[in-house]
């Protein structure tokens, strides 16, 4: 009996130690996958050109490492710009951009749910659904949102407000009174790119106001518009 009980207790043992020797290679390899496709990435925006062969190997690393992370967001978020970046490449092959934005639309929209106070998945829903020409309810919630959760972060700040430049008529009082405050941040956090961006998207009517208010950034915008002309 003491002998039989020995057993069973050994053999569980053995099994519990054995699976967790199989989670923690699985979770080895998820990570290993996912340093493998922010590697691929990494290259991509330092300038080389992305292949399919590369695409497609970040792609299945991602698609493993969420597997094997299902919980985690990063790795959403992660498909979801790797599927945003192939569709505006010049490799791309059969299938339509189009679709590509969708997946990849889906992917940050899971995303949010798994991390619904990460600011860049939120982004990443706006910056897709623009480029869908879906500027709805869903687009200008997630905006207000990801504005509140990193008020002075520039790469959070810069799209949301570019957004509002160009989707400016279409968007409701709500998230007009938003991008005016997303603009103010973006002439505090870097006033030449936010003037530059106001004039490039021919939306000088959004920082009249401040433009009035502070001689110094109604000076910075003489210059820049005067440079902008003999361009």
């Amino acid at each position: 009996m003491i002998k039989a009980l020995r057993f069973t207790l050994i053999t569980i043992v053995g099994l519990f130690l054995a699976s967790l020797f199989l989670w923690a290679g699985a979770m080895g390899l998820a990570d290993l996958a996912e340093v493998r496709g922010d590697g691929v990435v990494a290259r991509h925006e330092r300038g080389d050109p992305l292949s399919y062969e590369d695409w497609n190997a970040a792609y299945q690393a991602y698609l493993y490492a969420a597997k094997i992370h299902p919980l985690s967001g990063a790795n959403e978020d992660k498909l979801g710009r790797l599927l945003e970046l192939w569709a505006s490449s010049d490799a791309r092959q059969e299938t339509p951009a189009r679709d590509l934005q969708r997946e990849a639309l889906e992917h940050f929209r899971a995303a949010a749910k798994r991390r619904p106070t990460w600011p860049f998945s939120r982004v990443g829903i706006v910056r897709l659904k623009a480029k869908l020409g879906l500027i709805d309810a869903e687009l200008m919630s997630n905006l207000r949102t990801a504005a509140d959760l990193a008020p002075m972060v520039q790469v959070v700040q810069e799209p949301l407000m570019d957004l509002g430049f160009v989707a400016w008529d279409l968007l409701d009082k709500q998230t007009r009174d938003a991008v005016l405050a997303i603009i103010d941040r973006n002439l505090l956090l870097n006033p030449r790119r936010a003037i530059q961006h106001a004039i490039g998207y021919r939306r000088v009517d959004l920082i009249e106001g401040r433009l009035d208010a502070d001689p110094a950034l109604a000076l910075l915008y003489r210059d820049l518009a005067r440079a902008s002309k003999t361009k």
